[in-house]
């Protein structure tokens, strides 16, 4: 992924998804299919929530630190996931979160790219909850 390499996401990568999970969406309000995952007016409130509580939170870390931290690139692609994912991207961030986290921790890092681990976390969401 170029965000492991570059520490950027391109737009084209997040409004695919987003494009993908609102007709994720659409199948399931038109069909009734994929009933284990949340409603689509659930999805689209959660992808804004996302989107807003993203932006606040990395503003109010640059602002008090006067550093980038997550990144307005990782908030667009959360908020992307969560048009097919719905809150399902609370635990899926968390764990990609830990994953990470860990990760630059074995290797004496100070910081790791966050979309690998997120695209991990968000898909094993995904799976788990169609399986559900």
């Amino acid at each position: 992924m170029r965000d492991a390499r570059t520490r950027t996401i391109p737009n084209a990568c997040c409004g695919a998804i987003c494009l993908l999970g609102l007709a994720l969406c659409c199948l399931r309000a038109l069909t009734g299919a994929l009933p284990a995952l949340p409603a689509p007016v659930s999805c689209a409130t959660v992808a804004v929530a996302t989107l807003l509580l993203g932006v606040a939170a990395e503003g109010a870390y640059r602002a008090v630190s006067g550093r980038v931290g997550l990144g307005l690139g990782d908030v667009k692609y959360m908020a992307a996931w969560a048009c097919a994912l719905g809150w399902w991207v609370v635990p899926a961030l968390a764990a990609a979160c830990l994953g990470g986290a860990l990760y630059a921790c074995i290797r004496r890092e100070r910081t790791f790219a966050m979309a690998p681990w997120l695209t991990l976390a968000f898909a094993c969401a995904f799976v788990v909850a169609l399986l559900r």
